[in-house]
């Protein structure tokens, strides 16, 4: 057999990067040329290359603070952050697409809770979502580029994933619970979601296509807003399991034992793209560091238990997100 006569060139640039990719589940994904659409190779496989997280440099932080009277998007180093956004209505739950390329956020703006893109500077937003129903909590694959979100457009909140530029909405639940705050786990093999279809709020797991659904978390508590951290390789996510909202770790299976990785009040977490560090909000008073106790967001090393508060703003300040460092 002639591999360069035998194989087609599309096939041959897959096998070739095969063992690198495989070398690199956990830490890195593969990331086609922006006009590719999702993981399709043969549209510019000369430009599919191996994605490694954004390492070097200042830590860019991307959040939603009322710091300026309303809900705006900012971003930026710490000590350094801009706004992005600067409309009457409310602009948050942002998150950065790939390399800080960009960013994707729910806004009012025109009415109605919908998803939009801008630019990483604020530039050419571009709305996603254009329908009466609510959509929110997008979450882009850093992948593909397609979009997980949350709408109503069906009756009630389900998860739905989209192009990335907003083509193809696709529900992928369908329970009569409410599903919400979808995101991407496993090299984009699984998606992690909140769903109160057992009577309470639980953290589920499902194929990227909606098969093989599991429940993760079982507890009288509420479990939400779960982030998947590959270099830890565990779910992370908000409990009041304790009587308190904190940030807790599990492994990827079904009723596996969750660790606190926070002794104080805690939600929101996202996890460091290269270390095991992660970012949280807060309003309790950490190491003397939020002694006004308004919503801050923190720099969390559970190892060490150094806390670093990055927001440091009378206003409230949530929903962080974060690439670099």
């Amino acid at each position: 057999m002639n591999f360069n006569r035998d194989f087609p060139r599309h096939v041959r640039i897959i096998l070739t990067l095969l063992p690198l990719a495989t070398v690199a589940l956990g830490t890195g994904r593969c990331l086609p040329d922006p006009v590719c659409v999702a993981t399709d190779i043969t549209c510019n496989p000369a430009a599919f290359v191996l994605y490694q997280p954004v390492c070097a440099g200042e830590i860019q932080v991307v959040f939603r603070s009322n710091r300026d009277g309303n809900d705006e998007i900012y971003a930026g180093p710490p000590g350094d952050f801009r706004r992005l956004t600067d409309q009457a209505a409310t602009d948050s739950q942002p998150e950065w697409t790939a390399g800080g390329a960009g960013v994707v956020f729910m806004s009012q703006r025109d009415g109605n809770n919908e998803i939009y893109r801008m630019d990483a500077d604020g530039a050419n937003p571009v709305r996603l979502t254009n329908l009466p129903a609510l959509d929110i909590t997008p979450a882009p694959s850093l992948l593909t580029g397609r979009i997980l979100f949350t709408s109503q457009r069906d009756g009630n909140r389900e998860i739905y994933v989209m192009d990335a530029d907003g083509g193809n909405p696709t529900r992928l639940t369908n329970d009569a619970g409410d599903d919400d705050t979808p995101t991407w786990a496993q090299n984009d093999t699984r998606i992690l979601f909140t769903s109160n279809r057992s009577g309470n709020d639980e953290i589920y797991s499902m194929n990227s296509d909606g098969s093989e659904l599991v429940q993760l978390t079982d507890d009288p508590g509420s479990d939400k807003a779960p982030k998947w951290s590959a270099i830890r390789n565990q779910i992370l996510f908000s409990s009041n399991r304790s009587g308190t909202s904190q940030v807790y770790a599990m492994n990827f299976e079904a009723g596996g034992e969750a660790t606190a990785l926070t002794d104080f009040a805690a939600n929101q977490p996202v996890p460091a793209p290269c270390d095991r560090r992660l970012l949280v909000r807060s309003s309790a008073d950490v190491d003397g560091l939020n002694p006004d106790l308004d919503d801050e967001i923190l720099l969390v090393d559970p190892d060490t238990g150094e806390n670093q508060n990055l927001s440091n703003d009378p206003g409230a300040d949530a929903q962080p997100d974060w690439y670099g460092g």
